[in-house]
Parts: structure tokens; sequence; C-alpha cells
């Protein structure tokens, strides 16, 4: 039933961000014409239009990164918090498929919107010599393969922790988003007022834990000196699972949160 969720979620928010991809990527592909061609002309007219599609780039990479924001609160929102609750809570389902379906489509068209973005800026720089350049990186890498040491691991390594903290981050602040909404709803006025002052609420909390374990961590253990890169990269790793986790953990709590009032206001409990 999960996937059946998402399949609705998707369709309902896909009629939206699949045309802003689409805008991302032809913006992209005349910005790149209007900086070789209509930049570099002598003519006023010329010189114009090419300023305003290197504007509709950037007006369209705001729109897309907005938009899958607006997206993630609005879908959550007006799908559980409405009285379209009600309706979604009928069907034989539980909540916790409910928050997974939205979360999982907003950290969907979060990788998207990423990915889009890099693709544009891709096609923005894209001439032959990119396309030389690229072509020799791959060949380089590929030659490199067989010849990996451990600081090349190390450094890949790191690169997919960074990739997965950035993933448990942005679900965690999707789930401080459901949590504050949440709560807030739970009371018979001022709902959206209250949402906002606990979202802002529990940030400020959030950063005086932050400010506080920091403080007892570097009171603890000063900042060690390293003899190699490897021992430098081990401490690396460490930090980097520390902080995934830690941020997992906060997340989970605020699932917690966000399914506990969800229920309560549903009267699901």
């Amino acid at each position: 039933m999960l996937s059946k969720l998402i399949k609705h979620e998707l369709r309902a928010t896909g009629r939206i961000m699949l045309p802003l991809f689409l805008l991302v990527i032809v913006s992209s592909a005349l910005a790149n014409i209007s900086t070789r061609f209509l930049l570099e002309s002598d003519n006023d007219f010329f010189n114009l239009i090419g300023i305003l599609l290197l504007t509709l780039f950037v007006l369209a990479i705001m729109a897309m990164c907005i938009m899958a924001f607006v997206l993630m609160i609005q879908r959550f929102y007006k799908s559980l918090l409405q009285d379209e609750g009600y309706v979604m809570m009928t069907l034989p389902v539980s909540v916790h498929q409910h928050v997974w379906s939205k979360l999982l489509t907003s950290l969907l068209w979060y990788v998207g919107a990423a990915i889009t973005g890099i693709l544009a800026i891709i096609i923005l720089v894209f001439d032959i010599d990119f396309v030389k350049q690229v072509i020799r990186f791959f060949s380089d890498l590929v030659e490199m393969l067989p010849k990996l040491d451990m600081d090349a691991v190390h450094v890949a390594v790191f690169a997919f922790e960074m990739l997965l903290f950035m993933l448990v981050g942005a679900a965690a602040s999707c789930l401080l988003f459901y949590a504050a909404l949440s709560i807030g709803h739970s009371f018979p006025n001022h709902k959206i007022l209250l949402s906002v002052a606990f979202y802002f609420g529990i940030q400020f909390g959030l950063q005086l834990v932050f400010g506080a374990v920091t403080l007892l961590v570097s009171g603890i253990e000063p900042l060690p000196m390293f003899a190699s890169f490897d021992e430098a990269s081990f401490y690396i790793h460490v930090v980097m699972l520390a902080l995934t986790v830690g941020t997992a953990f906060v997340g989970a709590i605020f699932y917690f949160i966000c399914t506990h009032f969800l229920r309560k206001k549903l009267n699901l409990e």
C-alpha cells in the first residue's frame, strides 16, 4: 500500500516538478547560447536578449528549489492536517505509511532537483573543449583504477559519507516541519501561527543542545594532531558517522512526535 501512496504523491507533485525540471534544462541551454553568442554581440538588442535568457535560467533554478520545498510542506498540510486528512485516514493504511509516502516523495524531488541543477550547470558551461576535458578526465580515471591506493579509497568513502549525511539531513529537515505542523494543528485555534512558533522553538532548542554537546566534546577531547593521512581519515570517518547517526536520531524523534500528534488530531489513539 505504501507504493500506491507514493505513486499518488508522485502524480500529484510530478505535474509541477517535472515541467520545472524541463524548464531548468531548456533555460540552461538557452543561457549557454546567450553566453557564447548573444552577450558577445555588439548589438544592444542581442545583449538584452542574452541578459534576459540568463535571468530566466536563474529564476528557473530558484523556482525549482523553492517549489520542491513548498510542495514538501503543502502536501503534508493539505493531505493530513486539513479536512482531506480525515478522508485519507479512512484508507486501509497506517499513519506511518502516510508519513513515509510524503517523506520519500519529498526526498525524491530533492534528489531530482539536485541532479537537474548539476546537469543544468554542465549544459551552461558546455562546449567542445569542455567535452574533451571530460573525456580526458574519465580516461585518466579508468587508467588510475587499477592503481588506486588507500588514500583514494578514503576520499571515495568520504564522498559517500557526505552524500549520506546530506540525505539524512534532508529527511530530518522534512520531519522537523512535519513535527511542528502536527503539534501546531493539535490546538483548536491559531494552528498555523503555533506551527511556526513550534518550528522556531524546536530549532532554538536544537541549537542549544548542539552548542552544549560541542562545548562538552571539545572540552573533553581536544582536536588531535595526526601523524598520517590514514589517521586523519579515520578521525573524519568517525566524525561523519557520528554526525549522520546523530542527525538520524534527531529525525527519529521528529518522526515519533509527528506520528503521535497525527493520531491525536485524527482520533486514532
